[in-house]
C-alpha cells in the first residue's frame, strides 16, 4: 500500500521530504504552546516579541545600509551581525538591570560542574540546530 504513495521522482520525493520537515517545524510550537503559555507569564512571551522586533529591524536597517552602500553580500552579512549583536546587548542590558541579584548567585565553579555534567547535550543538539537553520535558509 504504502508503495503506491511513494513518489518515484527524485523531485517528488524531495518536495515531500521538505514539506514534511516544514510542517514539523510549524507543528511543534503549536503542539507545545499550552505548556509554554503555563511557564511563561504574557509579559514574558512580550519581552521576547519585543526582543525579536529590535534583532529584526535592526539587522534590516544594517542591511539596508550595506546595500545603499553597494556592499552586497558582505552588506548583508554585516547587517545580520550588526542586528544579532545589537540585540543581544539589549536583552543583556533587559536581563542584567531586572535580575542583578540572581546573576550575584553564579560561580564560576558552580558553571564549570553544570558543563561538565551536560556536556552530551550539544552532540545531540547541534545537528538538529544545524537543519532546523539551513531549513530556514533554503529558497
Amino acid at each position: 500500500m504504502f508503495k503506491k504513495l511513494h513518489p518515484q521522482s527524485v523531485f517528488a520525493r524531495n518536495v515531500i521530504t521538505l514539506l514534511t520537515g516544514t510542517s514539523l517545524a510549524q507543528a511543534i510550537p503549536i503542539a507545545i504552546s499550552p505548556i509554554l503559555t503555563r511557564i511563561y507569564t504574557p509579559e514574558d512571551f512580550g519581552v521576547f516579541a519585543l526582543g525579536r522586533m529590535i534583532q529584526s529591524g535592526s539587522g534590516s536597517m544594517a542591511q539596508l545600509g550595506g546595500g545603499y552602500g553597494a556592499m552586497g553580500a558582505s552588506g548583508l552579512v554585516s547587517g545580520q551581525i550588526v542586528g544579532q549583536t545589537f540585540s543581544t546587548a539589549l536583552l543583556f542590558r533587559s536581563v542584567y538591570r531586572e535580575d542583578q541579584s540572581e546573576l550575584k548567585c553564579i560561580s564560576r565553579k558552580r558553571i564549570m560542574a553544570m558543563a561538565k555534567e551536560n556536556s552530551r547535550f550539544p552532540k545531540y543538539l547541534i545537528p538538529g540546530h544545524l537543519a532546523n537553520a539551513a531549513s530556514g535558509e533554503m529558497p
